[in-house]
């Protein structure tokens, strides 16, 4: 895993102490694996915050990317994952990820774009006017009964495809994610849907504005 010496690395509370701060809060802790969280809190990618009631609250920054394709003003939607039991969940959203402590949004997006999207980070441009940020509460579909505040960064930014379909490689490329390489010159429908990986996979696709 990835752990950045930039910033104070966050203290690894052991699933004992966890799993008590979470009964005593009234989660039920049958609903998602511990070790996932727990993970999730020492990498920086969660935290735990007490509210007024007692309880605790999960609190995730998340970068979301508006991504419009220059030629067809067409949006990339996250549009479907399928589950490592073969369900597939169906979806329709903006395509993003969790902010670390040690990287501002648009570091983050930079990272997301070429790290999970599999970009050429020369063909997409970011803007740094006009970020759209909000909080929503919810429960997460990861943990069911541990309520989640999630502070959302929409960055919207342009991805302007080469002119021979033969450069689309330079487009959708990286050693992270395998991506079907799409004809975004000529066809408005095409998806990319991202290699399995060991918890789920991931479908992409341009969605008409």
């Amino acid at each position: 895993q990835e752990f950045s010496s930039l910033v104070q690395a966050p203290v690894a509370m052991g699933d004992d102490s966890l799993r008590k701060i979470l009964e005593c809060s009234g989660v039920e802790l049958s609903g998602f694996a511990l070790e996932r969280l727990s993970l999730e809190l020492v990498k920086g990618e969660s935290r735990l915050r007490q509210v007024t009631d007692g309880g605790v609250m999960r609190v995730v920054n998340l970068v979301l990317l508006k991504l419009i394709k220059t030629e067809t003003t067409e949006v990339l939607v996250d549009c479907s994952e399928t589950l490592p039991d073969g369900v597939i969940v169906q979806h329709a959203y903006l395509p993003g990820g969790k902010q670390r402590p040690d990287e501002n949004h648009f570091i983050a997006a930079q990272r997301i774009l070429t790290t999970k999207l599999g970009f050429d980070e020369n063909c997409v441009t970011l803007h740094n006017t006009g970020v759209h940020v909000f909080e929503e509460s919810a429960d997460s579909p990861s943990y069911p009964g541990l309520r989640t505040l999630y502070r959302k960064k929409v960055i919207s930014g342009t991805v302007t495809p080469p002119l021979a379909d033969d450069d689309m490689s330079t487009v959708v490329s990286g050693a992270t994610s395998a991506w079907m390489q799409p004809n975004v010159t000529r066809n408005h429908s095409s998806q990319i849907s991202q290699a399995r990986t060991p918890t789920s996979k991931k479908c992409v696709r341009w969605s008409g504005a």
